[in-house]
């Protein structure tokens, strides 16, 4: 028996049989009114789906790495706490290298690409 086309289910036969990001992405391009993007081409919301299923994992992989240092740091007066003081999580050691936390934040801003100039917070005009 032939898995039925992923359209046939939803009643749109024009969807093409490959589940996932890329019908998703076929779906998305086809009926602007069910999409949270601007009107972009399939390839396009696919890339947007990419990078935000991406982005998803190093968040969580960040906040793996933010517990574990928390939780190993324990007493605040006796060392770094990297969650209260940026200093702490930003700093190189005596060795020059800058902790694990740091620098894959820094990895999830250059694959972002997001910067303070691109968030929509800051591109509000103030009166």
């Amino acid at each position: 028996m032939m898995e039925p086309i992923l359209g046939e289910e939803i009643g749109m036969s024009n969807l093409p049989r490959v589940w996932g990001y890329p019908s998703l992405a076929d779906y998305l391009a086809t009926k602007p009114e069910a999409s949270i993007f601007s009107p972009f081409s399939a390839l396009t919301i696919r890339d947007l789906l990419y990078r935000q299923a991406e982005l998803k994992k190093l968040q969580d992989e960040h906040e793996r790495l933010e517990r574990r240092d928390y939780q190993s740091q324990g007493n605040f007066n006796d060392g770094p706490c990297y969650a209260k003081n940026w200093e702490d999580l930003s700093a190189p050691d005596e060795k020059g290298n800058s902790s694990e936390q740091w620098e894959h934040f820094k990895l999830i801003q250059k694959n972002s690409g997001l910067t303070v100039d691109s968030h929509p917070f800051f591109l509000v005009d103030v009166p």
